[in-house]
């Protein structure tokens, strides 16, 4: 398919948020319905906050701030509000996969996941594919590509610096 044009952060949280509260995720965690408002949906940056990487962490939880702001002032999704969690990976895949285990696990109603990185992509994405949880990596290692397209999403410089998801690219 041809290029959509340039998404906003807002844009596609706003997307992953309404798909997810429609249809549900897949996960142990309880899933909010589009005939409920009143949740805080959760979406996770999934990156180092601490290690050699760790401004990779901040640089994409910035983004996810800034459009959960937007978006909660606007009014939410379907009446819910949305909610950014960090998730410290330390940029080690040894780190990263307890912690990927543990997000999956303790994370109500997390609707989408900013990450991994390319220094835990590898270890986690199959880990966070078997939730069907949406996931955009920054990554460009080829794993994330190996999973659900409709579910991860890869938003690096393999991308040509646009997000590709679902093989749309945006």
């Amino acid at each position: 398919m041809g290029a959509i044009g340039r998404w906003t952060p807002a844009s596609v949280l706003v997307i992953i948020a309404l798909s997810v509260s429609a249809c549900g995720s897949g996960s142990g965690s309880s899933s909010p319905s589009s005939s409920g408002g009143g949740r805080t949906l959760n979406f996770v940056s999934f990156n180092p906050f601490s290690g050699p990487d760790a401004n990779f962490g901040p640089e994409i939880n910035s983004g996810c701030q800034s459009a959960v702001y937007q978006i909660n002032k606007a009014g939410g999704v379907l009446g819910n509000k949305l909610n950014c969690v960090t998730v410290d990976t330390k940029g080690d895949p040894a780190d990263a996969v307890p912690a990927a285990t543990a997000m999956l696990a303790t994370t109500s109603n997390l609707v989408g996941v900013l990450g991994p990185s390319s220094d835990e992509a590898t270890a986690t994405v199959p880990v966070i594919a078997r939730s069907k949880i949406p996931m955009f990596g920054d990554t460009g290692e080829s794993v994330s590509r190996r999973h659900d397209r409709r579910r991860t999403c890869s938003v690096g410089a393999e991308a040509g610096l646009q997000a590709r998801c679902g093989g749309v690219r945006c």
